[in-house]
């Protein structure tokens, strides 16, 4: 049977919903943007975690074939992986990259800051409880979802697109159910979660029933807020048009903007529905991090803001995997409590530390960890961590990813977000220090059941190393199993990433004096490095 016969093809999802009894329970709706790559991942995580009484995805589908997505021109050797994976062309659409999860599923992405997918959910569980989910990401409180359609043509113009949005905000619905109900939830999630709140919002007075019929105080105004608008860049109107065209129907009267000091961010999310282009995909929600509380960047910059989850802490100028995408990379893993998760990479901890969370063992290192570089700032983060876990946060060490400090065969699970080759290394570095830091991974990982799950930016540097180690210990001598448990694209930040997960297999792993001399030889030059002052700053740190 040929491989590629065995995929579930759910590769175009664009609804899927369920939904349980809910005759006892009355639900609240969120919403959030998840990476497209990781959205089935997401709804495993929450499933196990709260009761969802519906889950809706909403994505930006391009109705591919299923010869786009099974191409033979993408397949890169068949013994690594189990179906064709790699970057399609096409002369008509947008380039996608393709690839498969464990059970086998067509996983597909493509770049760009805004290829995500909407993921729109309910369940009975507190607001509180929601918004500390920490994969959940950047999670609003949905006050409401439409699809958009003009009279029997494609809306075009902001004054069309205006029009139509009124005639949905200006509904009775609108202003007397969907946002007062999303507004109970944001409030409750923000008394319960965030250390700071202003007096307003803890003034029972300003949240009564008919916020758009009650009267204007002066001496006692309605909340601050400000708008934010999520939507892909349109050369016929900006973000700013939108929102100003259509502000006077979206708040109470009563409420004043603010865009430093608000108390509430309403954020709108618009896109084109790829499978009508006459109409839009169109939701209101109210954010339930405290962007504005900690200075940091929210929904206002149009892309998808950061992660903001306890401890609530800002981390200027430091590139860092988000909390939520560490939360389900460690999922994909497939864990029990109290193992042992290794992460060689480590950066300031972010895997590391999130593994408290799971009730994992967390251990971690990363050449970088030195007073003149990111050290102190991984120890303000481990504070931060063990401050609010209460407990002890994940040991965090200055190594090398090359020559481990672990014994051998130690480790449950190996969980990291590898060298891209772009900020940190070049292509031609990380192609020589993969196969070392790979090789190491083998050794500390237990056999057989060790599981190792990388984010990584070149996954045909990755698989070749690992066949080259499996070529090394012999065909009898099994130290890695292929074809890959799973191997699909990602979107992190705009930029196309893959995940490849695999399984540690029963060899015996064997010292190399030729990768025992590589080491020696690349430790010597980085210490070369360290010590010429003339050396790019760049290069050191990696």
């Amino acid at each position: 049977m040929d491989k590629t016969a065995a995929l579930k093809h759910k590769d175009c999802i664009d609804l899927l919903s369920f939904t349980v009894d809910s005759t006892t329970e009355c639900a609240c709706q969120y919403m959030t943007l998840v990476p497209r790559g990781l959205h089935f991942a997401i709804t495993e995580w929450v499933q196990q975690r709260i009761l969802l009484q519906q889950s809706i995805w909403v994505s930006e589908s391009e109705a591919y074939s299923h010869d786009d997505l099974t191409q033979e021109n993408t397949t890169w050797r068949k013994g690594s992986v189990a179906a064709p994976i790699g970057t399609v062309h096409s002369q008509t659409k947008p380039d996608i990259s393709i690839g498969y999860n464990s059970d086998r599923t067509v996983i597909w992405t493509k770049p760009g800051q805004h290829s995500y997918m909407w993921w729109q959910f309910a369940t009975a569980v507190p607001a509180s409880d929601v918004a500390n989910q920490r994969a959940l990401g950047p999670v609003t409180a949905l006050v409401g979802s439409w699809k958009l359609s003009g009279s029997n043509q494609r809306i075009t113009t902001l004054h069309e697109m205006a029009e139509v949005i009124q005639s949905c905000l200006r509904s009775d619905s609108y202003r007397k159910q969907q946002f007062p109900s999303a507004l109970r939830i944001w409030r409750q999630a923000a008394l319960s979660n965030w250390k700071d709140v202003s007096q307003r919002v803890t003034d029972d007075s300003r949240f009564v029933d008919d916020l758009w019929f009650a009267s204007t105080d002066t001496d006692n105004p309605g909340l601050k807020f400000r708008i934010s608008c999520m939507r892909p860049d349109d050369p016929t109107y900006s973000r700013r048009d939108l929102i100003m065209a259509v502000a006077n129907d979206l708040v109470p009267s009563s409420w004043t903007v603010d865009l430093k000091y608000y108390d509430v961010e309403i954020v709108l999310f618009l896109k084109e529905d790829e499978t009508d282009h006459s109409s839009h995909q169109f939701a209101v929600g109210l954010a339930l991090h405290p962007y504005q509380y900690l200075g940091c960047h929210s929904f206002s910059s149009g892309i998808l803001p950061p992660d903001v989850a306890p401890p609530y802490m800002t981390l200027t100028g430091i590139v860092r995997l988000r909390p939520s995408t560490a939360q389900l990379l460690l999922h994909l893993a497939g864990l029990k409590p109290g193992a042992i998760v290794l992460d060689p990479c480590v950066g300031i901890g972010t895997i590391a530390h999130e593994c408290a969370y799971l009730k994992y063992v967390g251990l971690g290192g990363d050449i970088v960890l030195t007073p003149s570089l990111l050290g102190p700032q991984a120890t303000t983060y481990s504070a931060a961590i063990r401050n609010e876990q209460q407990r002890i946060a994940a040991t965090l060490i200055a190594w090398d990813a090359a020559n481990l400090p672990i014994r051998t065969g130690t480790v449950d699970a190996v969980v990291s977000d590898f060298p891209f080759g772009r900020l940190c290394l070049n292509t031609n570095k990380l192609q020589r220090l993969l196969p070392l830091m790979l090789n190491e991974i083998a050794r500390v990982l237990r056999r057989n059941s060790g599981n190792m799950v990388l984010l990584c930016g070149h996954y045909k540097l990755v698989l070749e190393a690992l066949e080259y180690i499996n070529y090394n210990h012999g065909a009898d001598n099994l130290i890695w199993h292929f074809p890959c448990t799973a191997a699909f694209p990602v979107n992190i930040g705009g930029m196309l990433a893959w995940v490849l997960q695999l399984r540690r297999g029963p060899g015996i792993w064997q010292p190399s004096s030729f990768a025992a001399e590589k080491v020696k030889k690349l430790t010597s030059e980085r210490e070369i490095a360290r010590l010429n002052p003339s050396t790019k700053k760049k290069k050191l740190q990696c």
